[in-house]
């Protein structure tokens, strides 16, 4: 499960359940299991390119992931959705050999269109979604725009040039100059891969973004039709209230051993505390320091 991924604190009881799940993963028909964590807010958005917040981050590392991932407590790049990858002498072509016999959540085919399709979508963000703010990652990593706006970094800051799929597992990167931070970058949250077609059908590049560099979607992809091949899917999302994950039957890698993650906005520290003493969550975020034994 992923979810340990980023150091979530669990209460004894908690553990104990997972223990409990663990011990019965492999005994036939069971019980369905579901943990509820704590968390201080709403994610912003389900959409990995437009935020740069914790909250939106752990749901979207459940349901997402890249071209390569990071090693459980390290640094060390290790493999996800490429299985192989070498760069060219010069440093500005990388190829990756993709994973293969891979879906999306919503059937589609992983494939190596649909890795240059989200590369192309971040390049060729318009209008709000070039703010700052809104784009944080994809503008420090990559820099600039295909069409820039006023003002906004264009194709001569950028380190993205290029994508072109070679058949249907093979893809290859094209950067503009040598970089030493790409392909770790690779490893980060904000760039996995979703489908395409759930992308268009569910206008993900609609909507603006405030004064704060908030982004409002006015389509429904980032708020109720996320779509990756991670091991967990969307399922609800109650603002407010609660936004519920269930695994996903299709995943290619090792199956989920919990059936439903339920993450439930807590915003008082002492509220989330009292939740886990009560039962009410098996664990949650931003412990004080005094509350840790």
């Amino acid at each position: 499960m992923k979810l340990a991924r980023r150091g979530l604190w669990v209460s004894l009881a908690g553990a104990a359940f997972l223990l409990a799940v663990s011990a019965v993963a492999g005994a036939g028909k069971r019980a369905e299991t579901t943990l509820v964590f704590g968390t201080a807010s709403d994610p912003v958005v389900l959409d990995g390119a437009l935020v740069s917040d914790g909250e939106s981050l752990r749901v979207i590392d459940q349901m997402f992931e890249g071209l390569v991932g990071l090693k459980p407590g390290t640094t060390q790049v290790e493999a996800a959705l490429a299985t192989k990858w070498s760069a060219s002498k010069n440093g500005l072509a990388w190829t990756f050999t993709l994973r293969k016999g891979v879906k999306f959540h919503d059937g589609t085919p992983f494939n190596a269109a649909a890795v240059c399709f989200n590369f192309n979508r971040w390049y060729s963000f318009k209008g709000s979604f070039q703010n700052p703010d809104a784009t944080y990652y994809w503008q420090t990593v990559f820099g600039g725009f295909k069409n820039p706006e006023k003002g906004n970094p264009g194709p001569d800051k950028s380190l993205y040039k290029g994508c072109k799929a070679r058949g249907t597992s093979t893809v290859t990167i094209f950067l503009t100059h040598r970089s030493s931070s790409f392909f770790g970058a690779l490893a980060l949250s904000n760039f996995g891969i979703a489908s395409p077609t759930a992308l268009k059908k569910y206008d993900a590049d609609t909507g603006e973004v405030d004064d704060n560099g908030v982004f409002h979607p006015t389509g429904t992809y980032s708020t109720q039709h996320p779509t990756g091949t991670g091991p967990y899917m969307f399922k609800s999302w109650s603002l407010g209230q609660k936004l519920e994950l269930v695994k996903f039957p299709g995943y290619w890698g090792k199956k989920a051993k919990i059936d439903r993650v339920i993450f439930r906005p807590i915003a008082n520290n002492a509220a989330r505390l009292q939740a886990l003493q009560t039962g009410e969550v098996q664990g949650y975020d931003l412990v004080a320091p005094q509350d840790v034994p």
